[in-house]
């Protein structure tokens, strides 16, 4: 059997849930990178006893660097579609307990409506 690559890509089409957090940080280099985290609602139809019902999965996203800077454009309400790639870490609080992360980092990000564009549109 021929080798194949794993592949970690995921991709998300959703509304933001709110603006972007981003935060600038500093490499022992002395380079500094930004970071943009953000959740993309991303709603799916399914069948209850009771008809179609919508299901809404919050999806958080990091971005870094250039894809970070485009990110801090971002809003509320605008409409996405982003490339990731699925990341999971453990981080110990202050008082020793465990917690865990799944992230999706972001690979590309690309705007398809502005809240004011879906807005104006709903207006007309």
């Amino acid at each position: 059997m021929p080798y194949t690559a794993d592949i970690n890509d995921c991709r998300f089409t959703g509304h933001l849930g709110g603006d972007p957090d981003c935060h600038e940080y500093t490499r022992p280099d002395k380079t500094v990178f930004l970071v943009a985290n953000f959740s993309i609602a991303v709603s799916d139809l399914v069948r209850t006893a009771e008809g179609l019902k919508e299901l809404t999965t919050w999806v958080r996203c990091v971005a870094y660097d250039d894809l970070a800077e485009e990110a801090q454009q971002l809003r509320k309400g605008d409409k996405v579609d982003v490339v990731t790639r699925y990341q999971a870490r453990t981080v110990q609080d202050t008082d020793g307990t465990k917690r865990y992360f799944h992230d999706f980092r972001v690979k590309d990000l690309t705007v398809i409506t502005r809240k004011e564009q879906t807005e104006a549109y709903a207006a007309a």
